[in-house]
């Protein structure tokens, strides 16, 4: 394990050396990098074929925002392929960080006091099933002489090792819906959050329906802008339109099915990035998607004729949504991967706090997955398909067109 050269402190000399040491020994050694704060999967692609494992978070411990904010992170590094990607003498793996369940200690202290993990049941599914999704090493952060029957049994699910361990093509999935399953929820939040109003720019596929909303605008008579023109929008127009700056031999707008080539900003000095950083706020404009401008690739975007702003690095796009003052916005994500044995493997994760029905069309699944040759014609004719439940193991039989749960 060798710390402090990778994320804000990356040493791409360092590691070279010290990955060229290790490759001429006799036997095999795993080499890891530690912490990522900070980490981009820029970084990661300088030194990935270097190294076995490299963190790309800062310090992971049991909170709910702590197990939040790896979504983002590792959609990111899955985007990119670098999920076992070329390595040291093998493959490299974006490592989530240890999970601190069961019997922990506070951040900092060695020797106690100890104390349970404070995560949820549901919460530790939820990062168990992120970390086997994602393809994380798998490293239990608590204490294995003092394991309860209900952590052992989170660790050590197959289904979950099996997705780990032999899955391909993990990434996160765009093509779901949700609704709120609880009217009654639906009635209160409602009632708390309808005075005041602020937006929330993320970045995530381009096929979410509400990503081409994106058009050439003004902020004022000598500022170009992109501007966000949904309904609701318009009313805040000046709160969420970016400046843009076109780069060098590229056409300021688009005609013709040409793209521009645009650093988009919000002020001068913070420039849209693909890659999460610490949240920012502008305005009534929310995101942790802005940073400093350098001009590199992670903050090339190209305004595409149909209205979408999209990274030509990492190929997501920008969307703006409106969130309600108090934070009782739902917040739903979805991974897919194939298994080992022609299966394939559907997570939805529910991050918000209101109980949600997610859904995905089974042909939408399969083609995100490319099975064509595991799926029969016959089968993806018929859009259908037997399922279960890994968590529960319970059979949820024949499932045709839609695959429905709450969560």
């Amino acid at each position: 394990k060798h710390d402090c050269v990778f994320g804000d402190d990356l040493n791409v000399d360092e590691i070279s050396t010290v990955s060229q040491i290790l490759r001429e020994r006799e036997r095999p050694i795993l080499y890891s990098l530690s912490p990522g704060t900070h980490a981009t999967p820029d970084m990661a692609m300088k030194i990935s074929s270097l190294v076995n494992m490299y963190r790309v978070t800062g310090d992971d411990w049991d909170t709910w925002t702590d197990v939040q904010s790896h979504f983002d992170v590792s959609r990111g590094f899955a985007s990119s392929g670098l999920i076992g990607a070329q390595g040291l003498l093998g493959q490299s793996w974006p490592d989530l960080d240890m999970l601190p369940l069961g019997w922990l200690t506070d951040p900092g202290v060695n020797q106690g006091p100890h104390r349970s993990c404070s995560l949820t049941h549901e919460e530790q599914k939820t990062q168990m099933t992120l970390w086997a999704m994602a393809k994380s090493p798998l490293m239990f952060g608590g204490d294995l002489q003092h394991i309860d029957d209900i952590t052992m049994s989170l660790i050590t699910n197959p289904a979950l090792l099996a997705i780990n361990a032999y899955s391909t093509n993990n990434k996160e999935f765009s093509q779901f819906s949700f609704v709120r399953g609880n009217p009654l929820n639906e009635l209160k939040a409602s009632q708390k959050l309808n005075s005041s109003i602020e937006f929330l720019l993320k970045i995530s596929s381009c096929n979410e329906k509400n990503s081409k909303n994106w058009a050439i605008g003004t902020t004022n008579e000598k500022m170009n802008a992109i501007c966000w023109n949904d309904s609701l929008a318009i009313r805040y127009e000046r709160g969420i339109c970016l400046q843009f700056r076109a780069q060098s031999n590229a056409s300021l707008y688009v005609e013709n099915n040409i793209r521009s080539r645009l650093l988009a900003s919000i002020m001068e000095e913070a420039c849209l990035d693909s890659s999460p950083k610490e949240p920012s706020t502008f305005g009534q404009l929310k995101s942790k998607y802005f940073a400093p401008c350098t001009g590199h690739a992670s903050q090339d975007w190209e305004l595409t004729h149909v209205g979408r702003l999209q990274n030509t690095y990492t190929g997501l796009c920008a969307s703006v949504s409106k969130a309600e003052v108090l934070n009782q916005v739902d917040n739903a994500h979805a991974w897919i991967a194939n298994g080992s044995k022609g299966e394939t493997y559907l997570a939805f994760f529910n991050l918000g706090p209101n109980t949600l029905t997610i859904s995905a069309k089974v042909v939408d699944v399969i083609n995100a997955l490319h099975t064509r040759d595991i799926i029969s014609d016959h089968t993806r004719a018929d859009h259908e398909c037997s399922c279960f439940e890994v968590w529960s193991g319970r059979e949820l039989g024949i499932t045709k067109d839609r695959i429905v749960i709450d969560v």
